[in-house]
């Protein structure tokens, strides 16, 4: 059996909870009548920090761009620091209140942005064995990126996508002109294929039979080739060829991952079964004409059977009966023929107790007990058991005649009482 996996392209942008940003924060310290730095350039999005040193100074906005905050906090040992988000580009300048004049300083606040994943939600996903997670990590004004497994940088991997079909932790960076900005991790964890596999009543099949197939190891299953399959989905189905085929199934488990197995079914050839005969009286002489058997069945249609390869067989009565051959090849393939024979001339039939005579002009049967007893009812029933009504005429104490002008041809049995008890007989109505 040859088992497959079916490739899967799974796509997923990478979502985070929070901002990894590679914003910065400026630090100006405050001390001998002076901001060090001076003077500096930030881009948007970065923080500025003023942290006293010593002296008693403030930090007071003098002039910033329209649509900016401006500020004026006091810098000493009761109140160490101030922290301002600018929120526009452009120029801010600013000085100590204390000392105007000799303690000022500026700074320039660039209008580039760098990427940010701020809106972004970690998820972690599931792929089947064999199949492909395409995860996408593009922010807005990102022009590069870079690509690591397990923190470990993956070569070549510069794209906003990555396709992986290896399981790990995987994150981004995203980079411009004024940044950059980190995506967390993201989990991609692989699935086990379903072990998928077919079960069958036999490997190889006599031609014209059916063989029955079942589907293992998954909870869905799609079969083919259709057209010589019962059906196309199931666990189970019936297979039937005339010649060698590869039956596929396709098992799917309850995580949505899918297997392949293959099973290789052979043809057997079968025989073919066929005779003449020629019948004389109530002997019926057989000619087997059948080709490619080695073993054979004879049914004679009177209960009696034979398994020569050509028999003569002789019948006890008159009647039509049906004669079946199974003819049987090596490998127990077997094919059946059947015909039908007419057996005449067996136009009495006694027992050691009565006699039984046929008078067609009066359409009757005779009845006589050969030991002179007394006959005292007769019942009559068909060759399935069914009691029938009949007309019955008593001729002599030990002889009665039944008229037979409504009864159909064919074998009927009679019930004969009789003062020593019952007796039981049959006739052919011709």
């Amino acid at each position: 059996m040859k088992k497959f996996l079916l490739p899967t392209l799974l796509s997923f942008s990478l979502l985070f909870f929070s901002k990894f940003s590679e914003a910065i924060t400026q630090i100006v310290n405050v001390q001998n009548y002076s901001f060090t730095p001076s003077n500096f350039t930030i881009n948007l999005g970065d923080t500025v920090k003023w942290n006293w040193i010593n002296g008693s100074h403030t930090t007071t906005a003098l002039s910033v761009p329209s649509g900016a905050t401006l500020w004026n906090a006091n810098l000493n040992s009761g109140s160490t620091t101030f922290i301002y988000v600018p929120g526009q580009a452009g120029s801010y300048s600013y000085e100590c209140s204390f000392h105007q004049g000799t303690m000022s300083g500026y700074f320039t606040v660039s209008g580039c942005t760098p990427p940010d994943y701020s809106s972004f939600i970690a998820i972690n996903i599931n792929i089947c064995n064999g199949n492909t997670a395409n995860l996408n990590a593009q922010t807005s004004g990102a022009t590069s990126y870079q690509w690591f497994k397990n923190d470990t940088l993956i070569a070549g991997a510069t794209n906003s996508n990555y396709m992986t079909t290896v399981g790990g932790q995987y994150h981004a960076i995203a980079f411009n002109s004024c940044g950059s900005d980190t995506s967390p991790n993201t989990g991609v964890n692989i699935l086990p294929e379903p072990v998928v596999f077919i079960t069958s009543s036999m490997d190889s099949v006599c031609i014209g039979n059916a063989v029955t197939l079942v589907g293992n190891g998954a909870i869905s299953y799609s079969w083919s080739p259709s057209s010589n399959l019962s059906s196309v989905t199931g666990d189970t189905v019936l297979a039937t060829t005339t010649s060698d085929i590869d039956v596929i199934v396709q098992g799917t488990d309850f995580n949505g991952c899918t297997a392949i197995d293959t099973l290789s079914l052979a043809v057997l050839p079968a025989p073919d079964a066929g005779f003449t005969f020629t019948e004389s009286n109530d002997i019926a002489t057989f000619t087997n004409t059948s080709s490619g058997a080695t073993n054979y069945h004879w049914d004679f249609g009177d209960g009696a059977s034979d398994t020569v390869f050509a028999p003569v067989h002789e019948y006890s009565f008159e009647g039509l009966f049906t004669i079946q051959l199974i003819a049987t090849n090596a490998n127990g393939c077997s094919d059946t023929v059947e015909q039908t024979i007419t057996i005449v001339g067996v136009n009495e039939i006694e027992d050691d107790q009565f006699g039984i005579f046929y008078n067609d002009a009066a359409s009757q049967i005779i009845i006589s007990s050969k030991r002179k007893t007394a006959i005292n009812s007769i019942n009559l029933f068909d060759i399935s058991g069914r009691k029938l009504k009949c007309d019955t005429r008593l001729i002599s104490v030990n002889a009665v005649a039944i008229d037979t002008k409504n009864l159909s041809k064919g074998i009927y049995f009679l019930e004969i009482n009789t003062v020593n008890g019952n007796m039981n007989s049959k006739f052919i109505v011709r």
